[in-house]
């Protein structure tokens, strides 16, 4: 499959094991893709709502996203590289 220059893939699974999953990635935005790697956007596994850390909140762009809802069905694949991820940067921290 062939994506867009300005999108990227995130898998999780593949990074991990060298495995690809069907469900263990998500298609984000190149910018977004890049946040969501240095863990200031995450999505709470718990909710499935953005998480968008307050420092990155100061450009509107990014604080329209903090707490907005994914517009995609989560497979439980997806919950659990999401809970990895946001394990990872948030912690037993909510923001």
């Amino acid at each position: 499959m062939r994506f867009r220059p300005s999108a990227s893939a995130i898998r999780y699974s593949f990074a991990e094991s060298g495995e690809h999953h069907e469900y263990g990635g998500l298609l984000l935005r190149r910018d977004l893709h890049r946040l969501f790697d240095l863990g200031d956007i995450t999505v709470d596994p718990t909710t499935d709502c953005l998480d968008v850390r307050e420092g990155i909140r100061a450009y509107p762009l990014y604080s329209e996203l903090h707490r907005k809802s994914l517009q995609l069905a989560v497979r439980a694949q997806h919950r659990v590289w999401l809970g990895a991820h946001w394990d990872l940067h948030r912690g037993a921290a909510r923001h």
